[in-house]
């Protein structure tokens, strides 16, 4: 089928390709309205070690650093981290369900970590972000700790705190419209495709039957004007 079959059939069933473009982007708008929004707030750690002051020790130390990472983004979204956020802020919300709400993520070959949390409040999330990032700074301090008294071995520090997010995180709105608008003008075509296909094979005096009929009734209609 090349371009001008296809407009072809653009013109000639344009309006069962318009109801179900419009059925379609009314659905995706439907669902978008039906979801409730998230926002996600992210504050960004970064990881150091207790080294000497040489070139060669800060080397060193930027590696341990960098392997200590998938071990702490691990902690945040465990249960400790959750423990200690619900108690800090008093939440009325179980510690799976503050879990659930937690991710962290880190840059490849990197001492940073990006603490995420979603959540229905803009607000509560960046509460929950910057507190999340506190307790994980808390509970790092308290395992690299060899010696009580001494300086742990590696410390977590806040350099990015959470920012109150405005924009939705979820759903997608564009991207769910965009899809229901190009399902739109597939079904749509496609509809008009095969009733363009039916219509072509009807057989002739099919479609010829309601015009025959019609003039047999003018005709009747002349014959009884005729009778006096």
């Amino acid at each position: 089928m090349g371009m001008f079959d296809v407009v072809a059939v653009l013109r000639r069933r344009w309006p069962i390709i318009a109801a179900v473009f419009a059925v379609c982007v009314i659905s995706a708008g439907t669902y978008v309205l039906m979801q409730t929004k998230e926002y996600v707030a992210t504050s960004r750690l970064y990881v150091t070690m207790a080294t000497g002051t040489s070139v060669a020790d800060s080397y060193q130390g930027g590696l341990a650093a960098r392997d200590r990472v998938p071990s702490y983004v691990d902690l945040v979204s465990g249960p400790q981290v959750a423990q200690r956020v619900l108690a800090d802020l008093g939440l009325h919300m179980s510690q799976e369900e503050l879990q659930a709400k937690i991710s962290a993520t880190f840059p490849p070959a990197t001492a940073i970590i990006d603490v995420s949390v979603r959540d229905a409040s803009p607000d509560q999330a960046k509460l929950l972000a910057d507190t999340v990032a506190e307790q994980l700074i808390g509970l790092v301090g308290e395992i690299e700790t060899i010696q009580d008294g001494r300086a742990p071995a590696a410390r977590v520090r806040l350099i990015d705190s959470a920012q109150i997010p405005t924009v939705p995180s979820s759903p997608a709105t564009m991207r769910i419209l965009a899809t229901g608008a190009l399902a739109g003008l597939l079904l749509g075509w496609l509809t008009g495709l095969v009733q363009d296909r039916l219509s072509a094979r009807r057989p002739a005096h099919a479609r010829s039957a309601p015009r025959h009929g019609a003039a047999r009734l003018d005709a009747d209609d002349r014959d009884h004007e005729r009778i006096p």
